[in-house]
């Protein structure tokens, strides 16, 4: 927040958008963590262990939350990875510039 000149308030209310910070915080791990179960420097790494370093205490949690986001499990993402590469050629959300750079705009 102080990166970008915000105050905690502002950030809140700006992620009121999006179902508040709690949601957002949740979305971004979330996104994060389809992003390390794509690669293929995490395919030794248990599910059960992604979520776990993204934040998620429960692999059951994180594998409905992840379903609800995206549509399929998190052992299906990565299957998909593995076999059918094309069909997944972007990451979901914004990439760290552009969350630099659309959190710069909102704080004007």
């Amino acid at each position: 927040m102080a990166a970008f000149g915000l105050s905690r308030r502002t950030v809140y209310r700006l992620l009121e958008q999006v179902g508040g910070f709690s949601v957002f915080l949740a979305q971004q791990r979330l996104r994060r963590a389809f992003v390390n179960l794509r690669s293929p420097d995490y395919r030794h790494v248990a599910i059960a262990d992604l979520a776990l370093a993204h934040g998620f205490t429960n692999a059951a949690n994180f594998s409905r939350a992840f379903r609800r986001e995206f549509g399929l499990s998190p052992r299906e993402l990565r299957h998909l990875s593995a076999h059918h590469p094309a069909l997944l050629k972007s990451s979901p959300g914004l990439s760290a510039t552009d969350w630099s750079q659309w959190i710069g705009l909102i704080g004007r």
